[in-house]
């Protein structure tokens, strides 16, 4: 059992443990404008109601002095906006042998930023890529986004080799589109090319009229039902990880922006009638607190109260505080949130898991 399920385990039985994984999100800005992301809703996105620089570094400091043990470096924006910091961030999560991913869009690093992260033993990086080739990848994400991750990728799995080191794994994580819904094996065949160990798939949620002329349609799902296993039979040939298999079920995709829908359904077969909390629909609230860019506190990256900041509470207060315990009770009672209408199915899938193990240790 690992130490996230451990720290679960001690909730479900009347104890308290602090997060596992921190979230932080330095910037909404970006420097792509990708076709499916949340921002096609907006004109501009400024920075005016970002963390400073010292507050964010006290906030990863605090983080680990309370012992969370991952780092996720992410967010609404392109991380690397704010460089300088990230990898101030980044030295102090290593240097106090945390582990850390960050997700990006990979066109803004430089040799001497790749040769650092690489030297730190920093441990995953996670590429946003749409398409497995240019014309594709460059029409959901931008001109010249491909390339320029590609050229990259080529430059970590250069420093890697020359420092001895299998770190950073590389991923991919792809949104599907009916645009890129058909080339999941050629997605498979470039990520073993360029030695990405990971591949994760997730369906689109509508977030603006771009959005909504990308969605799959029945015929499109169906005919990406029926390339999943020969894309799976693939990635174990090349020794990929990849979630492609969880998207058999065809209602994650239908129902990308009603996830609730779902989330009501996954206990009825849970062999229980008791409400408790190894029968929750989600377990986030319990393992993942996430720092908005403007230092509000969430249960989830999904989430967007406005309820908890860390410019006025530490993160135990907020924490073990009276928001995250009415969230928690809530989840248990199965009355949902209206953000979870647009949860993801990695979380989906990842919750199953959780609950599947939990179940064991009854």
């Amino acid at each position: 059992m690992d130490e996230k399920m451990r720290r679960l385990v001690k909730w479900a039985k009347g104890k308290q443990a602090p997060p596992f994984t921190l979230d932080i999100s330095p910037t909404d800005r970006c420097n792509l404008k990708c076709l499916s992301c949340w921002q096609r809703g907006f004109k501009n996105i400024d920075s005016s109601y970002e963390l400073s620089d010292e507050k964010l570094i006290g906030v990863v400091k605090e983080a680990v002095e309370f012992g969370v043990q991952e780092f996720e470096i992410t967010g609404g924006g392109e991380p690397l906006i704010r460089k300088r910091l990230v990898l101030k961030l980044m030295q102090f999560v290593k240097n106090n042998s945390r582990i850390g991913n960050i997700t990006t869009n990979g066109t803004l690093f430089s040799n001497e930023d790749i040769e650092k992260i690489v030297k730190i033993g920093w441990d995953r990086v996670t590429f946003s890529i749409d398409g497995p080739d240019t014309e594709t990848n460059n029409f959901l994400r931008g001109k010249g986004s491909f390339e320029k991750m590609l050229k990259n990728i080529s430059k970590f799995n250069k420093y890697k080799k020359s420092y001895g080191s299998e770190n950073p794994v590389i991923k991919f994580n792809t949104v599907l589109s009916n645009k890129n819904y058909d080339k999941a094996m050629d997605m498979m065949e470039l990520a073993h090319k360029v030695d990405c160990k990971i591949v994760s798939f997730e369906p689109l949620t509508v977030h603006s009229d771009f959005g909504k002329k990308l969605k799959l349609n029945n015929n499109e799902i169906k005919k990406f039902s029926e390339i999943i296993p020969e894309t799976k039979s693939l990635a174990e040939e090349h020794g990929i990880y990849t979630n492609i298999e969880g998207l058999t079920q065809a209602q994650f995709i239908e129902k990308s922006n009603r996830m609730i829908e779902i989330m009501k359904d996954e206990n009825k077969n849970d062999g229980t009638k008791n409400i408790d909390f190894a029968s929750a629909s989600c377990f986030e609230p319990w393992w993942h607190l996430v720092i908005k860019v403007d230092g509000s506190a969430q249960p989830c990256c999904l989430y967007d109260l406005k309820e908890e900041n860390v410019k006025n509470k530490n993160l135990r207060e907020i924490w073990h505080g009276k928001t995250f315990q009415t969230i928690r009770e809530n989840i248990k009672n199965r009355q949902f949130s209206k953000f979870c209408s647009i949860c993801n199915a990695g979380q989906v899938l990842e919750n199953r898991r959780i609950r599947q193990i939990l179940g064991s240790e009854k």
